[in-house]
């Protein structure tokens, strides 16, 4: 028993630190793409300021104002990487979740599973269909888990 509080509280706590880390790189993530849109638009009101002189004959404005773009292209390349961490970091954030809850689950379903034994043993001929057809569905959660394991793993890695 005492083993198993200690598992418990490992686990409990490995989790806690793997979301805590996700939840601090999604802000990070989120920061950035704010910074990366603020620098679009100061750049643009500076591009526009830039052209008008540029119009007017001024070539260093004119200059300028190509340096600009670029800096702008940039930006938006940034801000673009920012929105697609922010998503993946999302997505591995609810399959985490998902993952979670299909071990709480299936967990369930196998103390469900003991309980349907035990009345089978004693001869419920429905508790033994009952049984089968929990067996044949934990199986496949547990395929299912494996899959969104694998999957998490592959994101994470990107593969």
């Amino acid at each position: 028993m005492r083993r198993f509080i200690a598992h418990l509280v490992a686990f409990a706590v490995l989790g806690f630190g793997t979301a805590l880390y996700a939840q601090t790189d999604l802000q990070k993530d989120k920061k950035d793409a704010r910074q990366d849109q603020r620098d679009i638009n100061k750049d643009r009101a500076r591009l526009d300021e830039l052209q008008e002189k540029c119009k007017g004959g001024n070539e260093d404005a004119c200059e300028q104002a190509k340096k600009l773009r670029a800096d702008i292209r940039k930006d938006r390349k940034d801000l673009n990487k920012d929105r697609k961490d922010i998503n993946q970091d999302k997505d591995s954030a609810n399959d985490r979740k998902d993952i979670n809850q299909d071990k709480r689950d299936l967990k369930k379903d196998r103390a469900r599973l003991d309980e349907l034994q035990e009345k089978c043993k004693a001869g419920n001929e429905d508790a033994c269909e009952q049984a089968k057809k929990l067996r044949k569905d934990i199986n496949k959660d547990r395929k299912d888990l494996h899959n969104d394991r694998h999957d998490v793993g592959k994101d994470k890695h990107g593969r």
